[in-house]
């Protein structure tokens, strides 16, 4: 299998190659290296938005919002990345003014994040209802200002239609199967049976779908991951089939994915996914991954 040392992204429509760890967290890598701060460190487990960035993984299939502190590098390989500070082109974005002058940011501390999550919503849906707002928002915790004046900013801006959001270059297609970065093998076996050989001769090695379960450790630095197997480009496990009676839904396919999927096909479905998982996780997490960890909040199970 080919190889490769670096991580190479694109991050604000600029390149990266990138020399770090593996399992660095994309936050960390963020605000450390980087030293882009506008993207927040809250509660490092994925639930209160603050980390929010927006992810493309494949070229032309929009941005989709994501936690960056339970997010690993070796995921983001491939990949488009646009954090608040590469929201701004020549103005501030429909969202930032109107959030300005509707007064709806006091601290600030979550408002990036915030920011983040409603325009990928707005990028990806044109004139959303209030109900959708308040799905894209549940994942973004805000304790001074309150939600009122938050909705409130993007409604004002939804009857413009699409807010367009810049060009995605990304494809994970080409990438090496390997990844052998500064003391981490990550490794994207493509085929179910290079999965499977890989598994046999690394048997130790992390097994990773989103990491929405096994980022939180990572982001706590109570674990370190010499060795990860991503599911993540295994082509059957990302596959959808549908026939007259059914959908088959591969293992390394997403909650969101899945949701976008059967629509209002089976609305008690789609209402309970929409409870087990904020827009950011769903976006994440994977089907296989959720029950493969088997834990004890797990809702898949």
């Amino acid at each position: 299998m080919a190889s490769q040392n670096n991580i190479n992204f694109t991050l604000n429509g600029i390149a990266q190659n990138v020399g770090c760890r593996a399992d660095t967290t994309v936050l960390e890598w963020l605000r450390t290296d980087k030293r882009l701060t506008g993207t927040k460190e809250g509660c490092a487990e994925g639930d209160c938005g603050a980390c929010t960035i927006l992810l493309s993984k494949q070229e032309d299939s929009g941005f989709s919002a994501v936690n960056s502190c339970i997010l690993s590098m070796g995921q983001i390989a491939g990949c488009d990345v646009l954090t608040v500070e590469g929201l701004k082109s020549e103005t501030y974005h429909p969202l930032q003014v109107a959030m300005a002058e509707n007064g709806s940011s006091q601290c600030g501390f979550c408002t990036p994040g915030i920011v983040m999550s409603l325009a990928g919503l707005l990028a990806a849906t044109s004139d959303p209802s209030e109900e959708q707002i308040h799905d894209a928002l549940a994942g973004n915790l805000c304790r001074c200002t309150g939600y009122k004046p938050i909705v409130e900013a993007a409604l004002k801006i939804t009857k413009g239609g699409l807010v367009a959001l810049p060009k995605t270059t990304s494809s994970m297609a080409g990438l090496d199967e390997v990844l052998d970065s500064h003391g981490t093998q990550f490794y994207r076996p493509k085929t179910l049976s290079h999965l499977f050989e890989r598994r046999a001769a690394n048997p130790s090695a992390i097994l990773l779908g989103g990491g929405t379960d096994l980022g939180v450790a990572l982001a706590e630095h109570e674990s370190e991951w010499p060795e990860v197997i991503w599911t993540g480009a295994v082509q059957e496990l990302r596959q959808v089939t549908e026939s007259k009676d059914n959908w088959t839904f591969g293992a390394a396919v997403t909650w969101q994915e899945m949701l976008t999927k059967i629509g209002d096909a089976y609305p008690s479905l789609s209402t309970l996914i929409r409870r087990f998982g904020s827009t950011q996780i769903r976006n994440m997490g994977t089907i296989g991954g959720n029950i493969g960890t088997a834990s004890p909040i797990g809702d898949g199970p």
